[in-house]
């Protein structure tokens, strides 16, 4: 049993945040890789609504409402529409799970001794991508399962059905670590398994990663926004005071707006990375027995333990 001082969620939280944060900085390259994603998903949903748009006919509601709506393959209910909707399911599972996998894979590289690089990151998910997008697959049919069943059954349901949600979230949690990293192809079933092996090795740890992290994440978010009201609330008082006129103050606003949601992708995109880098310390030391470079070892170590995780899952 491991000597290291107990640290409290906070504590452990922040040391694991410090240490990812290092990470990232060292190797800024790898941001890349969430905001190709995006972008992937966002041009993958640009060309839906565009084909969805073109194979259409536009027709007025009733008169003098503004209303209207649209008839055509891709808006009638039919085998077409069905098809054309799960193809960009599909499609965007496949970008997503790609890139995960490549974020991962890049950190794993990093921990290994490695200089991962975006190049260097993607051919590693690429020799996987079988296997991710099968996980991809998995997660998104149970995703859809536990959203289906939430709003189509009774209150009590639906509280077992959001557990279940919760239960398959940590259960997952390593499965794309265990697959970017398997020296052979591991289906979606084997690889939640052998994730679900992790966990029992680093319970304390996952505890973090979906408590403590996810309330850092929170409060990022909510000092972002605060920061944003106060500079609003600093900006109008400013231009109101010298005079400005009505088209200017709506300019500056619509130029802030646009820097605005340039910094809330920013920080998402480091959020992102942040939760990765530590999913995959944890893994890398749950694997290994050793911590990464900037990861302290005490840190780690003392939120390991199996005896809670032996009493949710179960061999």
């Amino acid at each position: 049993m491991s000597n290291s001082p107990k640290l409290s969620r906070w504590q452990a939280s922040k040391s694991l945040a410090k240490s990812a944060w290092q990470v990232l900085r060292r190797d800024r390259t790898l941001g890349w890789l969430p905001i190709l994603s995006g972008i992937s998903v966002l041009l993958i949903l640009a060309i839906a609504v565009t084909l969805v748009i073109t194979t259409s006919t536009f027709h007025n509601g009733v008169a003098g409402s503004g209303e209207f709506f649209m008839t055509g393959p891709l808006v009638d209910p039919g085998v077409t529409a069905v098809g054309f909707y799960v193809a960009v399911v599909l499609l965007i599972t496949f970008v997503s799970t790609l890139f995960d996998g490549a974020l991962i894979a890049g950190a794993l590289q990093r921990f290994g001794g490695k200089t991962p690089t975006v190049a260097s990151s993607l051919a590693a998910a690429r020799r996987r991508l079988g296997s991710l997008f099968g996980f991809g697959i998995f997660s998104t049919i149970i995703g859809t399962l536990l959203r289906s069943t939430e709003e189509h059954v009774p209150v009590f349901a639906q509280i077992s059905s959001a557990i279940a949600g919760a239960a398959w979230a940590v259960a997952s949690m390593f499965a794309i670590p265990v697959i970017v990293s398997s020296p052979k192809k591991v289906g979606p079933i084997a690889a939640t398994k052998q994730s679900v092996a992790v966990i029992k090795k680093t319970w304390g740890e996952n505890i973090i990663l979906s408590g403590g992290i996810g309330i850092i994440a929170l409060l990022s978010i909510v000092g972002f926004f605060a920061a944003v009201s106060l500079i609003v609330a600093v900006g109008s008082a400013i231009l109101q005071g010298t005079g400005a006129s009505a088209d200017m103050m709506a300019a500056s606003f619509e130029f802030f707006a646009v820097v605005t949601g340039i910094a809330f992708v920013g920080l998402i995109v480091v959020l992102t990375m942040i939760s990765a880098i530590i999913k995959s310390a944890v893994y890398h030391y749950a694997t290994t027995g050793q911590a990464p470079n900037a990861f302290e070892r005490d840190v780690v170590q003392a939120c390991f333990t199996t005896k809670k995780a032996r009493n949710v899952f179960t061999a």
